[in-house]
């Protein structure tokens, strides 16, 4: 075997070239021009450019002689045939026999700037044999660049002297031109000498921190000097600097070779030098890479010949060599360096490899051979036994295998020795074969002993140790090898591998367990190859640390092939091992079973926080889970009820669903207890259903008992509690399920889990308020089961603080399902909670939260005055009302028709009802952008989309416009919610849509007329739609300036901040968005209730009526408890209505006294209705 390194042809090299530096003075040349600059543009600036010139000697560069080279406009010659318009003379890969480099980057000149223009030039100096070269770069900037605003020059050369072979880089000082205010800087000016190859190099190396003459010696073939144009630091060259390099005198050998490599030996031999040195080679060698200088002491002197046997080395090392030329006794050559060889590996009787001391990469360790084929095999430091290292075998089919061939052993055929080793698979079951190759450079020669089914994923799974039982049968050359087969795809990890003697006393394997109950189990294993004349004995315990050879057993002397385990504690796991025990001194080494848990006791109650349970793809222990497709359930630390824990369970599609399932209740079906928890989901509205399983491996036997909308996004909120109540008809061996089932995607969140005692009164379900009025809101409920004896309960505030057993309730003994409150302050949000009362003192916990927003109190209508009018006559109807308020007249239909104190009607022909209300505030004010803009764009994005915005002041967000988009003008629904700041929907409606296509929208009008109190961080959304594929919004492509205009603010109601795409609370601001909801139309009025004004048509027509319901009074006002009316002709009814236009009586057929004794305190509205038609509204008061 020969190893070679270097290049035959070289002589020297150019690291051997002696540096100096000294300042002159530069002097500029004439001769011969090789290039002008002939504008400033990049091509005609001298810019990449090169130029060959023959000299008129021989010049000697590394050992050579050459007179030909090229000029390169990059500044730098180089020699040899090799392209020199690089622009990394030094450190490219170019292919030419050497370069020198004065100023080596990318440069170009400049044409007449200021009369000045650049140019190549050459000429020889002197006279022979004392001639020099001079190449000479004029006018040239120190960087490339083609700016005639901000012009910087300077001048360089390289000398090459003519017998004594010296090389010289001079340098003129530089200057601005033009300008001045632009720097021209940079790192990495290669300057300084290239061999043949780039690992050949003698450069320079400043740092933008060092002046740019305080260069010192180059660390790699890219070191390079720094400059500045206008800082001093690090400058540039000063004028007349002039850098040197003279060539050794004594030139060093080449093409050294190492051969013959043994356990202990190697050859070495090289080219000799040009001139052979007088006192022959020095040869160094040793096992650390540190380089000889000057004054280390060889192992070889005075090597007459070109070679050199190394003797007394060590097996499986690498050494490192250098080989010197001895000139003379004061002159020698540099150390030339071999890399580094390795020694053969001696045969081992004995091997433990942790592969700690491999650098990690496609590597094995020393003495070791990989055929990794197509395949992947590494050293490691993914999750080792022993840090920091293990090896990797990655075989994805049985065309790339891998296998690893270990170092040999002298023993392998003795039959004395075994390999034990620790293994992992990335995925669990796989098979890995063990054998032996015949060459180890020859996949084809392996031959299997042993496959082993690798069931483990870890190492500190107790089934992780492995051993292999070497036939003494095999041949005495045969090498142990790993071989991942690829049959299926496997990752393969392994540690800690021993060739080790085999134990006198052989273990048992193949353990296993099974009979597992909550107190006992068995284990059974196959008989150890060696039948033990003591038995086995088994240790176990509930910690994983495992035993040693000193640990007392729990079973000794058990003579068959398994044994019970009794006494066990429930609900815990257990770690067992099993040895042989072949005399009293001699046992084998402990076998693990693989770690169980004893079953679970049924339990009559139970609290379930998680906090104890592991983070990850688990549940506590005794609870099972139930995970389809690509469904996922972990115990997770995000936003807990109760710290650190709940848990996670996510499914996207009815294809992943999710089922948690509870531990064993012994009274599942005794119909006394119920599960209570609780719930929150990330995005709401959502469905999880509540159920039983009676098969804890089968999603199809879960059997649902109810099923839970949650809205709430966090477990602050006050509907966050969830009750199930479990019939005593489900089965003994049912196992209570909590199921997402992925309807929609759904990420919900459990925490504090109760098993207990249901309380013996339940309250009433779905918690309804409706018919809210200024100071009235009807309530109403799905009743109880069984209805409580007592009736139900109410309390009610605008604190949505839940009320706890001890709080007393706002109406008691409400008989039926819903009732009607009253008192409440106009334009507040109330919440309202109900309990069941079963009796005195047995009342049931509150329901969920319901919450409602009262109206505002409206100013009183307090007269309403008719009129009688013949055929195709116009009606005057005229209305009295609170100071300060607007009347508003309106049609049947509902249209505004006028506003004051009077309506004049137009031409009637029949008898026409109108509708008279009296108003404070402004009515559909616009907010928002009032349209798309330039470039708008169909979005999809729902449930987090939207916009934000404050509420400064109570308000009516009357209607929005949108544009639904569909390119078959298909239609569907769109549900719109506003939400809070916590997720909670306040208000919503489903809008019927018609889309129609996205270049030309449709407006679409939703009329919402949805309650805004005072508030901050509400969010108007699309919660989802249907039919449609989306609504038109502005993109961010054509956001004015990044922002859309926000704020839009409609002063002293409400602001619009931004658009969003993140979930509340957060709400990130998008102002470059304009999401959905254009043409806002909100009003802040607060109107009372319509009262009917009568246009009565005469067809008689009549000039009077029997009375002059002007004249009309009544008495005493304010009264106590009787009204008289001084004129009841005529008069048809009385209805009274309290100040929010609520009707309170009707009296048919009044007489001149009507009783209203009945009525609390208040304002009331007496409306006289007249058998003409006319009406008449008095303002009353109630002592």
């Amino acid at each position: 075997m020969l190893t070679s390194f270097g290049l035959g042809s070289l002589n020297a090299q150019v690291s051997g070239y002696v540096f100096s530096q000294a300042n002159g003075s530069y002097s500029s040349i004439g001769g011969t021009v090789l290039g002008n600059a002939t504008s400033n543009s990049t091509v005609t600036s001298l810019y990449l450019t090169s130029f060959p010139v023959t000299m008129p000697f021989v010049f000697k560069f590394n050992g050579q002689s050459y007179t030909n080279l090229n000029m390169s406009s990059n500044g730098y010659v180089s020699f040899g045939t090799g392209s020199a318009t690089g622009t990394s003379p030094i450190s490219a890969t170019t292919t030419y026999d050497g370069a020198i480099a004065a100023w080596g980057r990318s440069i170009n000149s400049i044409y007449d700037i200021l009369g000045k223009s650049g140019n190549m030039s050459w000429t020889v100096e002197g006279t022979a044999p004392n001639r020099v070269a001079v190449f000479q770069w004029e006018n040239f900037r120190p960087s490339y660049t083609t700016s005639t605003s901000q012009v910087y020059v300077f001048s360089f050369q390289i000398r090459l002297a003519e017998s004594t072979n010296v090389i010289s880089t001079v340098y003129s000082s530089g200057n601005y031109l033009i300008g001045g205010t632009t720097t021209y800087s940079g790192t990495g000016t290669q300057i300084g000498l290239r061999g043949f190859t780039n690992s050949d190099f003698n450069n320079r190396l400043t740092a933008s921190t060092a002046v740019f003459g305080n260069s010192t010696p180059g660390t790699a073939n890219s070191s390079g000097q720094s400059f500045n144009t206008v800082t001093s630091t690090p400058g540039m060259p000063a004028d007349g600097l002039t850098y040197i390099w003279t060539p050794p005198t004594c030139f060093g050998p080449t093409g050294i070779a190492v051969s013959n490599i043994t356990t202990n030996s190697a050859d070495l031999a090289w080219t000799t030098s040009s001139s052979t040195p007088t006192n022959g080679y020095d040869v160094y060698y040793s096992t650390t890479n540190t380089a000889p200088n000057g004054t280390t002491t060889p192992n070889h002197t005075s090597v007459m010949g070109s070679s050199q046997a190394l003797s007394g080395l060590s097996p499986s090392t690498t050494y490192y060599v250098w080989v010197r030329s001895v000139c003379s006794a004061s002159d020698t050559s540099s150390w030339i360096a071999l890399p580094n060889f390795n020694t053969l590996c001696a045969p081992l009787n004995y091997m433990y490899e942790n592969f700690d001391s491999t650098i990690t990469g496609s590597v094995v360790p020393n003495c070791w051979v990989r055929l990794a084929g197509t395949g992947t095999q590494s050293i490691t430091t993914t999750s080792p036994v022993s840090a920091p290292n293990n090896l990797y075998q990655n075989s994805t089919s049985t065309t790339n295998q891998t296998i690893v061939v270990l170092p040999e052993f002298s023993n392998i055929n003795a039959g004395t020795h075994w390999l034990r080793l620790k293994a992992r698979v990335g995925v669990a079951p796989r098979v890995i074969e063990f054998g032996y190759v015949t060459n180890a450079n020859d996949a084809s020669t392996f031959v299997l002993i042993e496959s082993k089914n690798i069931n483990n994923i870890v190492y500190t799974s107790n089934d992780s140790e492995y051993t292999i039982i070497v036939p003494s049968t095999i041949p005495a050359n045969a090498r142990l090898a790993i071989k991942n087969p690829g049959t299926t795809s496997t990752a393969l990890y392994y540690d800690d591998v021993y060739w080790e003697p085999i134990p006198s006393c052989m273990p048992p394997s193949a353990p296993t367990v099974s009979n597992i109950t909550s107190a006992s189990a068995d284990i059974a294993w196959v008989a150890s190859t060696t039948t033990p004349a003591n038995g086995y004995e088994v240790y176990y315990t509930t910690t994983s640390v495992a035993p040693t050879a000193s640990t007392t057993p729990n079973h000794t002397n058990v003579t068959g092939l398994s044994q019970s385990l009794s006494g066990l504690i429930p609900a815990t796991e257990y770690f067992v091992w099993i040895r042989s025990k072949c005399s009293s001194s001699d046992s084998s080494t402990w076998v693990a079973v693989q770690s169980f848990n004893t079953a679970c006791l049924s339990v009559t109650s139970m609290y379930e926080n998680f906090d104890t349970t592991p983070t990850g793809s688990v549940v506590p222990s005794c609870w099972d889970r139930i995970v389809s497709g690509a469904g996922s359930q972990t115990i997770s630390t995000t936003s807990p009820n109760s710290s650190p824990n709940n848990v996670y369970a996510f499914s996207s599609s009815s294809a992943n669903q999710v089922i948690l399932v509870l531990p064993v209740f012994s009274n599942i079906n005794a119909g006394t207890h119920w599960l209570r928890l609780k719930a929150r989901v990330s995005t709401g509205p959502r469905t999880i259903e509540f159920g039983y399983v009676t098969n804890v491996t089968d999603a199809n036997s879960f059997v649902l008992l109810t099923t839970k909308t949650m809205s709430n996004i966090t477990y602050s909120s006050i509907d966050s509690e969830y009750t199930i109540i479990v019939p005593n008809t489900v089965p003994a061996n049912a196992r209570l399920a909590i199921k997402n089932s992925g309807s929609a995607s759904t990420a919900l969140y459990i925490d504090d889990v109760y098993w207990e005692v249901a309380p013996t009164c339940f309250p009433p379900d779905v918690v309804t308020p409706s018919g809210a009025g200024s100071t009235t809101a009807t309530i109403s409920w799905t009743a109880a089961i069984p209805v409580p004896t007592n009736g139900y309960e109410i309390y009610y505030s605008t604190n949505n603080t839940p009320p706890t057993a001890a709080t007393i309730p706002n109406v008691t003994g409400i008989v039926g399902n819903s009732t009607t409150i009253s008192g409440l302050n106009p334009v507040s949000t109330y919440f309202v909670w109900v309990r069941s009362a079963c009796s005195t003192i047995d009342k049931s916990t509150w329901s969920n939260v319901a919450s409602f927003t009262t109206s505002c109190q409206p100013p009183a209508l307090l007269t309403t005055t008719g009129a009688t009018v013949c055929p195709n006559g116009t009606a005057t109807l005229s209305a009295t009302a609170d100071p300060g308020a607007t009347i508003q007249w309106y049609d049947g239909a509902g249209t505004l028709l006028s506003t004051g104190n009077s309506f004049t009607s137009p031409a009637l022909t029949t008898t026409t009802t109108y509708f008279a209300t009296a108003a404070i505030g402004s009515n559909n004010l616009p907010a928002g952008k009032a349209n798309y803009g330039s470039g708008p764009t169909s979005g999809s994005g729902t449930t987090n989309f939207g916009l934000v915005f404050d509420v400064i002041s109570p308000s009516t967000l009357t209607s929005v416009t949108i544009y639904p988009v569909s390119a078959t003008n298909t239609a569907g629904t769109v549900i719109i919610d506003i939400i809070d700041g916590n997720g909670n929907i306040l208000q919503s409606k489903t809008e019927n849509v018609t889309g129609s296509p996205a270049g030309t929208p449709v407006a679409h009008v939703a009329t919402l007329n949805f309650s805004l109190l005072p508030g901050t961080n509400y969010k108007i959304r699309p919660r989802s739609y249907t039919g449609i594929t989306g609504l038109l919004f502005d993109p961010s492509a054509t956001a004015p300036s990044g922002n859309y205009g926000y704020p839009f603010v409609l002063p002293g109601i409400l602001t619009i901040n931004s658009s969003t795409l993140t979930a509340t609370p957060t709400n990130t601001a998008r102002t470059d968005l304009y999401y959905y909801f254009y043409d806002w139309k909100v009003s802040s009025q607060c109107e009372s209730a319509q009262q009917s004004v009568v246009a009565t048509v005469d067809a008689a027509c009549l000039s009077t009526s029997e009375v002059t319901k002007n004249d009309v009074k009544i008495y005493p006002n304010p009264f106590t408890d009787v009204i008289n009316i001084s004129d009841v002709r005529g008069l048809a009814s009385i209805t009274v209505n309290d100040v929010s236009g609520r009707l309170i009586k009707t009296i048919l057929k009044p007489n001149e006294k009507i009783f209203l004794g009945e009525l609390k305190s208040g304002m009331y509205l007496l409306t006289l209705k007249y058998q003409n038609g006319q009406t008449k509204t008095i303002k009353a008061i109630k002592k």
